[in-house]
């Protein structure tokens, strides 16, 4: 399948190639890669990545849906990440390399705009706190049988890889030119509660739950200063909302004027993302209705944010 849609992306290229254009100089200029690598691409001997794929149909005007030859009016093609892995790391590396690419590929577009409309913490922006990271990874692990009996969330070691690009994403996200997160207001209890209950499983250790409250209490305050400022500390702007009705799922939708991408949140970390210019639009639409039930609190709504954010530091101290 992989290699079918490899070829599907070359054969793509080349139909939609201007004449006077040369395809190898074209993907060493856009995917700073040398004339062997390309050469190795073109020949199938390398398949793109997904962070390649992504620059080359934007290049030559094409969503990854059509290049996988999908009828957009009909059907849609959905990618989740079931690459062969050989260890659990390597798993969670896929998922947040992947959407790592894809905000990379958008942080410079001064048009870019990020949708959030969270059920969970929202991962984009906590990545780099090392323990609740490994928490989720925990009870990912746990809820799918494969946390070794005896195992507890200090013994958990991330792969270089997989801890560089953790600490990258949320400074990766702050870089979004405009994004407008909408939270729903039980995820810190429904956080706590889950951290008290692998707590009673011998799961976590006191000392593991003594330094996801400090992680937490950090995260609390650098999301009220963002809800303060309505910026990130980059600068760049934030609408920050609290639901009044809960969430079935997480929701994220990223675009710029000739691209866009949605995704659907599964499994604990997992998502699928699609290119589908209808199913984005629908995506967009969904996430922009829930503003609807929800009070902004960046830069206005103080009492209800004062009243949030303390009420939400009183559940983590009770750890």
């Amino acid at each position: 399948m992989k290699n079918s849609l490899n070829n599907e992306l070359i054969e793509a290229i080349k139909e939609h190639l201007m004449e006077d254009v040369n395809l190898v100089e074209l993907l060493m200029e856009k995917l700073s890669i040398g004339k062997e690598a390309a050469y190795r691409r073109l020949r199938g001997e390398v398949p793109f990545t997904f962070y390649e794929a992504v620059i080359m149909a934007n290049t030559m005007g094409l969503s990854l849906d059509q290049i996988a030859g999908m009828t957009l009016s009909t059907d849609a093609m959905f990618n989740i990440n079931l690459d062969k892995i050989t260890s659990e790391d390597d798993y969670f590396y896929i998922v947040f390399s992947r959407y790592f690419d894809v905000l990379r590929y958008l942080t410079d577009e001064s048009d870019a705009e990020l949708f959030i409309a969270s059920g969970i913490l929202p991962f984009p922006f906590y990545t780099s706190h090392a323990h609740l990271m490994k928490f989720q990874y925990v009870r990912w692990m746990h809820q799918h049988g494969k946390l070794e009996r005896g195992k507890r969330m200090k013994d958990i070691e991330f792969s270089k890889n997989l801890s560089q690009i953790l600490k990258k994403l949320p400074e990766l996200s702050e870089c979004m030119p405009m994004t407008h997160l909408i939270l729903d207001t039980k995820i810190f209890a429904d956080l706590t509660e889950h951290i008290r209950c692998y707590a009673d499983l011998g799961i976590l250790s006191e000392e593991d739950v003594n330094e996801l409250k400090e992680e937490l209490l950090t995260f609390l305050k650098t999301l009220e200063q963002i809800a303060l400022e309505g910026a990130f500390s980059t600068g760049n702007k934030v609408d920050l909302y609290l639901s009044n009705m809960p969430f079935d799922t997480t929701y994220l939708y990223v675009e710029k004027k000739d691209f866009n991408i949605s995704f659907l949140f599964l499994y604990a970390i997992d998502y699928i993302a699609t290119q589908n210019p209808l199913v984005c639009k629908m995506h967009k639409e969904w996430i922009q209705s829930l503003k609807r039930y929800a009070t902004l609190i960046s830069q206005c709504g103080e009492v209800q944010r004062n009243v949030y954010f303390n009420a939400q530091r009183k559940l983590i101290l009770s750890l």
